[in-house]
């Protein structure tokens, strides 16, 4: 069984409903990994050669292993450069969507986590939505709501487990 998580291009918008939009911060992994960090070094960033066959979109995007199945018992984080999200008011709310194709075994699993700058220092990591676990029936859509950190600077991690 191929074991691998991937996501692909993915933005940062503000919504008053669900027609209006306004992209804020909009990001893929053309160019990299420019601005782009990980710890553990499971993820990688490149043309996607196992599990979807192909990126969601252009010839790049990120992946737990690109070529073949993650290693076992890793934690690892694919963290973003810090954004400045803009400050917002109501009915205005902070999304965060990207594409993602995964397919995990076991107790193994994605998760989309935030940090926050405090003005001195990065806070710990924080669940950001619900996780993804088990396999995707191709590149999905997730959404997560980040209206709690308007105003904040932060960074993006998509965190990956494998038992």
């Amino acid at each position: 069984m191929k074991k691998a998580a991937f996501v692909g291009v993915f933005l940062l918008f503000i919504s008053m409903n669900a027609v209006a939009q306004t992209t804020v911060w909009q990001n893929g992994f053309e160019d990299g990994w420019t601005g782009w960090s990980t710890d553990n070094g499971v993820w990688q960033i490149g043309a996607a050669t196992s599990g979807p066959g192909a990126c969601y979109e252009g010839s790049q995007c990120a992946g737990t292993v690109l070529d073949g199945n993650y290693p076992a018992d890793t934690d690892s984080r694919l963290i973003s450069y810090h954004i400045v999200l803009p400050t917002i008011t109501a009915p205005e709310e902070l999304h965060l969507q990207f594409r993602n194709w995964f397919l995990y075994s076991n107790d193994d699993y994605g998760q989309v986590q935030i940090a926050v700058w405090d003005g001195a220092s990065w806070g710990g990591w924080i669940s950001a939505g619900i996780g993804v676990v088990d396999t995707s029936a191709g590149w999905f859509l997730k959404d997560v709501d980040l209206t709690a950190y308007a105003g904040s600077t932060i960074r993006i991690a998509f965190y990956h487990t494998a038992d």
